[in-house]
């Protein structure tokens, strides 16, 4: 009697589990169609009008041409898989919004095309446990912390089993980390990482000869594109590996010293920038953009990537 008893507990517990269904992200359904946003916090939004809870199951986002969803406020849900058997499409953190994955993995392009989260600035992205970034062949996430923020609790993992993964750290933006794999898995394959502006990773411990001597030096995490632009420094006052971006500043004006008109001759002269070449461009229509400007050609001359004198002042007549 007692082995029964014990089986038919098991069994109730098995069949209690099982019941636990996932919500599929479908806002059609509510009659939301792009360029429309539905909110997660909306129940009608998802299948059977029920939100993703903690408790089990998960919130999956695989339906085609579903309308963007934006966070508003604190969501917890057992898992969030977006890209699962289909396209993940968007999600949007807002100022204010937050999700929290307790205590599972969470996956931006599980197996699945055209993902994209964005974490806006006061936004708020918990992973509880590991972060898959463009997972199984066949998916191809992208993460844009624009601003706001992502925890991960586990290891970051971006391209992990075959898909293409991209995180893109923007000004204000932090990625806090709790692992990277000590061989490089971490982004593999086609995936990156890139910071610019004051984009910033948090990682407690000092793991700078790792980030400098396997992921940057493979060119998996970059700075303004490159990698010569990561800044990796350890922190001694908070114990924490430090990765940013250096500052890009732009190129100062040039100063036009003199502009003369004589027999129908033009002379142009300027000041120096060192390292730089330079373009005469022209527009019929002074209205344009100057980048849209093409470089002036007088039926003989096409004047561009014009050498720098370094004697501090450049002429052209």
């Amino acid at each position: 009697m007692r082995r029964t008893v014990i089986v038919c507990v098991g069994l109730g517990l098995l069949a209690a589990g099982s019941s636990l269904a996932n919500v599929v992200w479908n806002p059609a359904g509510n009659g939301i169609y792009p360029p429309d946003v539905g909110n997660w916090n909306v129940a009608s939004n998802w299948t059977s009008a029920t939100l993703p809870s903690d408790d089990g199951g998960k919130a999956v986002f695989n339906v085609d041409d579903a309308a963007e969803c934006q966070v508003t406020d604190f969501q917890d849900n057992f898992q969030l898989v977006q890209g699962d058997n289909g396209p993940g499409g968007v999600i949007r953190i807002m100022n204010g919004g937050e999700i929290t994955t307790v205590p599972n993995w969470g996956a931006v392009a599980y197996n699945g095309p055209s993902t994209l989260m964005i974490v806006e600035e006061g936004g708020v992205m918990n992973f509880g446990g590991h972060a898959w970034i463009g997972f199984n062949p066949g998916g191809v996430g992208t993460v844009d912390i624009n601003g706001g923020t992502v925890n991960v609790a586990q290891q970051l993992g971006l391209g992990w089993n075959g898909g293409e993964g991209y995180v893109n750290i923007r000004d204000g933006g932090v990625l806090n980390l709790a692992q990277l794999h000590g061989g490089g898995n971490s982004i593999k394959g086609n995936s990156l990482l890139n910071i610019t502006g004051t984009g910033k990773i948090v990682w407690p411990g000092d793991h700078t000869t790792l980030i400098a001597d396997v992921y940057v030096a493979e060119e998996k995490i970059v700075a303004n594109g490159v990698p010569e632009d990561v800044i990796i420094t350890y922190d001694t006052n908070t114990l924490e590996t430090i990765v940013t971006a250096a500052v890009v500043l732009p190129d100062p004006p040039l100063d036009m010293t003199q502009f003369t008109q004589e027999d129908g001759t033009l002379t142009f002269e300027w000041s120096d920038i060192p390292g730089k070449q330079f373009d005469l461009v022209s527009s019929e229509d002074l209205a344009n953009s100057v980048d849209t400007w093409a470089p002036y050609n007088d039926g003989v001359t096409t004047y561009e990537n014009i050498p720098n004198s370094g004697t501090g002042s450049n002429t052209l007549t």
